[in-house]
């Protein structure tokens, strides 16, 4: 017999003037502990956004049926890990900031847009044998 997906409450900073986080469901199994840092998209108000998971909440303020779920997880894994979004989270409690400024503005405009993140497993550059017959006078 199928079980019905788990729920789960999310905080989520989204590029708003507003001083605070929003709640959100995020429904399937990922693990908690996975979950703050990532990109998700939402509908805000009316209009879709790209916002940062900043907490698991165990409970909303609002009525479950309030509760917006979130249209996609974007990441497979964090962008911003526990000790930069508790100094994110430190920032913006300091400057008496908007929570959304403050996550997505540590992120390069692209990613804020809900680009996809480009796999930077390169570790070097390394030349091909025809570079190293090159001279120096001859790289410009």
């Amino acid at each position: 017999m199928n079980q019905p997906a788990t729920r789960q409450i999310v905080r989520v900073a989204v590029p708003s003037p507003l001083p605070r986080l929003f709640d959100y469901t995020v429904a399937g199994d990922l693990p908690p502990t996975t979950l703050p840092g990532r990109r998700v998209r939402v509908i805000f108000g009316r209009r879709p956004c790209v916002g940062i998971i900043v907490a698991v909440a165990a409970q909303s303020e609002l009525a479950d049926a309030q509760l917006k779920p979130v249209e996609a997880v974007v990441d497979t894994q964090p962008l911003l890990d526990a000790e930069l979004l508790a100094l994110l989270q430190w920032a913006q409690r300091y400057y008496h900031a908007n929570p959304g400024e403050v996550m997505l503005g540590a992120l390069p405009p692209l990613l804020r847009d809900g680009a996809e993140l480009v796999d930077s497993s390169i570790a070097g550059w390394q030349l091909t044998t025809l570079g190293h017959g090159l001279t120096p006078a001859s790289l410009k």
